[in-house]
């Protein structure tokens, strides 16, 4: 018997796919933006486009309940995660959750 482990990695080209590819239209990207805020409760949410001497960015500004450092750790930037498999159906607030499979957050990095 050794002690050796198995260990799963990935291609960076996975990401690319995965995140760049399927939110390459800025539009979908944004509906992105605003069903996490959805899932988070939010009642307003204010989306803000810019193209200037900073560069093109989205400022994204909701109501929503927010995450603490774990939580953003835990669930925000763990691709993949189901929240369906955690028993998470639905929002703190009663919503019915419309993430799927934790891969719409790659649109922003894309």
């Amino acid at each position: 018997m050794t002690d050796r482990q198995l260990k799963m990695s990935f291609d960076p080209q996975t990401i690319e796919h995965l995140g760049v590819k399927m939110y390459s239209q800025i539009p979908n990207a944004i509906a992105e933006l605003i069903a996490n805020a959805y899932d988070a409760d939010a009642g307003t949410v204010h989306i803000k486009l810019y193209d200037d001497g900073q560069g093109k960015r989205i400022e994204v500004i909701d109501d929503g309940i927010g995450m603490d450092f774990d939580e953003i750790n835990q669930k925000f930037l763990r691709i993949g995660r189901n929240r369906r498999i955690e028993g998470a159906t639905e929002s703190p607030g009663g919503r019915k959750a419309t993430g799927k499979k934790g891969l719409g957050k790659l649109a922003l990095f894309g």
